[in-house]
């Protein structure tokens, strides 16, 4: 009983880690395509599912920030950058959301 309860949660928790996996491969193309609707709506999801891995959890959030920048909303946007430095300060996508954050809030 107790294998089989380990075996569904692993599998649990790789099902999610490749559902984000594929968000993130998803923002990257809709971002690269200017869909940044899109972008947002799909960040938006796999961030519902939860955020399993951090590396790639703050990436997300940084997408979002990113793609919410490049369609017009920069205030939506400082919030996410904002998030993804609080929340995973030690990964990539914080120290490239501290240099977007930078750039539209230089005050802050």
């Amino acid at each position: 009983m107790r294998f089989a309860v380990i075996v569904v949660l692993v599998s649990v928790l790789c099902g999610c880690v490749i559902t984000q996996k594929s968000a993130l491969v998803q923002a990257r193309k809709s971002y690269a395509e200017k869909d940044y609707n899109a972008c947002v709506s799909g960040v938006e999801s796999a961030l519902i599912d939860g955020e399993f891995v951090e590396e790639i959890s703050s990436e997300l959030m940084f997408y979002k920030g990113l793609c919410l920048e490049s369609a017009g909303r920069a205030s939506e946007a400082i919030v996410f950058y904002k998030r993804a430095i609080d929340k995973y300060p030690d990964t990539d996508s914080a120290l490239q959301a501290a240099v977007r954050l930078k750039k539209l809030a230089p005050a802050q």
